[in-house]
């Protein structure tokens, strides 16, 4: 399976619908999106086929859990965009930086 990833600017969720609404392809969005607020906007608009948060940006492990739960109610797939070394500590993983 094949998608465009953010394929215009993250903000523009009106185009973004518009986009989703034509296309055949799913979109995946959501690297760029701050918070659950605003990936609630998102999903809602509909923006997306697909969604995928980065884990900086969108908050960390509460938040994550938090976007988590909108894209579900919502139907939406979801995946990781970035999960780094030094942030995979916080989120529970051992002392080589393996998720626990």
């Amino acid at each position: 399976m094949a998608w465009p990833e953010e394929p215009i600017r993250h903000d523009d969720l009106v185009g973004y619908s518009r986009l989703t609404g034509k296309l055949t392809l799913p979109v995946q969005i959501g690297e760029n999106l701050e918070g659950p607020g605003q990936m609630a906007q998102a999903v809602r608009a509909p923006a997306c086929d697909f969604v995928m948060p980065d884990y900086a940006r969108i908050g960390g492990v509460t938040r994550s859990v938090q976007t988590a739960g909108i894209a579900a109610a919502e139907g939406i797939p979801m995946s990781s965009h970035l999960l780094p070394r030094g942030q995979r500590a916080s989120a529970g993983s051992d002392a080589d930086g393996a998720l626990a």
